[in-house]
C-alpha cells in the first residue's frame, strides 16, 4: 500500500494480503513517548533568541537554526528526548 500516492483507493481495490500486511506494519510501529505533563519551554524560548541574536549580527538566517529549534523543543516536551528520536525514526525506513 502507498499512502503516499495521490491517487485514492477504495478499499476493495486492496487484496487481503495488502490489508494484512499494512495492519501488521502498523502493529510493530511503537507508539509516541510519553511527553512531560508540564513541559519546561525556558531552553526553548532561550534557542530561539539566540538564533534571532546571531541572525541580526550575521544579517542571514544559518540553516542550522532550524535544527537547534527543533532538538530545544523536543528536550522540553519529552523526558528523554533519545527515546523520541528512536521513535520517528521508525518512519523514515
Amino acid at each position: 500500500m502507498d499512502r503516499y500516492n495521490d491517487e485514492v483507493k477504495d478499499l476493495n481495490d486492496y487484496t487481503d494480503e495488502e490489508l494484512q500486511d499494512e495492519i501488521d506494519s502498523r502493529k510493530k510501529k511503537k507508539s509516541l513517548p510519553k511527553m512531560l505533563k508540564s513541559p519546561d519551554f525556558t531552553n526553548l524560548v532561550d534557542t530561539i533568541k539566540s538564533c534571532i541574536d546571531d541572525t541580526i549580527k550575521k544579517d542571514y538566517w544559518n540553516e542550522d537554526n532550524d535544527h537547534y529549534i527543533v532538538e530545544a523543543a523536543i528536550g522540553c516536551c519529552f523526558k528523554d528526548p533519545s527515546k523520541y528520536n528512536k521513535w520517528l525514526s521508525q518512519f523514515n525506513g
